[in-house]
């Protein structure tokens, strides 16, 4: 039996299994029960059976890349089901790419084959555990076939963050290929020799980053390295991004002044753009509000150049919000809350003027309670 500490008994002499189990675990405390497999006793021990899963059932991959699959084996005792550690899975692959592996389940009950596809053409997976199989199917297609993009395709940076670029690996009717082993090269002003991505997950992507270092414009460049050379060679697929790094220039915020009820937070944006006026990613914005509502914090601007921040709007009267970077003007906003839903009123000094006469329109902007609100500013439009 297999030690006490993965099972426990019940009054009623049943048992539960709270970890890994092996099979032989199980049919040794079945025996030791006196019980056949295949044969329980009404109200004592169930009989345990095995089940084998392969995931994923179906999946695409790019010839000279790797396609993986995951048997899981569990031992079903009733209602509980138990990963069963130690037990050999028997993979057989037939079609395109014949081969075999024989590997071990781990204390998850999973065991792994990873195999590369030379072929196009697809393949039937086996994985046969004890007397019970599954099978997955694995569709090998040539490059003519998939689409490799990176993103974003161009990008502003300030000089030191760090940024993000995902490539993504599909067939041409937009499926993910996972398996596939992606590169990528940095020429520039910030170079970098051909680096591992990584390999595409279920969802076809891998991410991967770097530091710009110095002020400039560098090319990123991801491929597919099917033979693992480190090399873009001949039928690989590839992608480029055009990224520009500067420094911040100016940071503006908006809104600038407004008038809005508490109760609800109130979202600042901050823009920040290099010398020539392009939006800049990767900038770390200070925002500070004093007044009413006094707190702080910062935000990094996106490849719009905007970072956002909120006031809460808890209590009514008058905050300033400050937006800064380091070396920069900061920019700042007035933002004036009042109690509850405000009401602007117009009114008109003569309802029906005559032509050519003057007519004085007022503007009243009150809160619930109808109080006036002092020191804000409105703007007229006549059409």
């Amino acid at each position: 039996m297999n030690r006490g500490k993965n099972t426990r008994m019940k009054n009623s002499g049943s048992v539960i299994f709270t970890r890994w189990l092996s099979l032989g675990a199980i049919f040794a405390l079945v025996a030791m029960l006196a019980l056949p497999i295949g044969v329980s006793a009404a109200g004592d021990t169930p009989t345990p059976t095995v089940s084998v899963t392969l995931s994923p059932s179906t999946q695409v991959g790019i010839i000279g890349g790797s396609a993986t699959l995951t048997a899981t084996v569990d031992v079903m005792l009733g209602n509980a089901s138990v990963p069963a550690q130690g037990v050999t899975v028997n993979f057989t692959v037939t079609g395109a790419n014949p081969t075999s592996s024989s590997p071990v389940t781990n204390s998850d009950g999973q065991a792994q084959l990873t195999y590369t596809g030379n072929n196009t053409g697809t393949d039937t997976v086996t994985a046969v555990a004890g007397s019970e199989s599954t099978t997955a199917t694995v569709d090998w297609i040539n490059t003519a076939a998939a689409v490799f993009t990176l993103s974003p395709t161009s990008l502003n940076a300030a000089v030191g963050s760090t940024q993000t670029w995902t490539a993504k690996v599909t067939d041409d009717s937009g499926n993910p290929i996972a398996g596939v082993t992606v590169d990528y090269q940095v020429a520039g002003v910030n170079p970098k020799n051909a680096t591992l991505a990584g390999t595409t997950n279920a969802n076809g992507q891998v991410t991967f980053s770097y530091i710009g270092t110095n002020a400039g414009s560098d090319t990123v460049t991801a491929f597919t390295d099917f033979n693992s050379n480190t090399q873009l060679d001949t039928g690989e697929l590839s992608a480029t991004s055009a990224t520009h790094w500067a420094a911040p220039a100016t940071v503006t915020i908006s809104p600038t002044s407004t008038t809005t009820a508490t109760g609800s937070a109130l979202a600042l944006t901050a823009t920040v753009l290099d010398g020539s006026g392009n939006a800049l990613a990767g900038v770390v914005v200070n925002f500070s509000i004093t007044g009413a509502n006094a707190t702080s914090g910062h935000a990094t601007t996106d490849a719009e150049g905007h970072a956002t921040f909120s006031d809460p709007g808890t209590h009514t009267g008058t905050d300033t919000v400050t937006a800064a970077v380091p070396s920069l003007t900061s920019a700042t906003a007035t933002i004036q809350w009042v109690s509850g839903t405000t009401t602007l009123v117009l009114s008109a000094s003569n309802g029906t003027p005559d032509v050519n006469a003057p007519v004085t329109i007022t503007g009243t902007l009150k809160d619930s309670t109808g109080h006036a609100i002092p020191n804000v500013k409105i703007y007229f439009t006549v059409t």
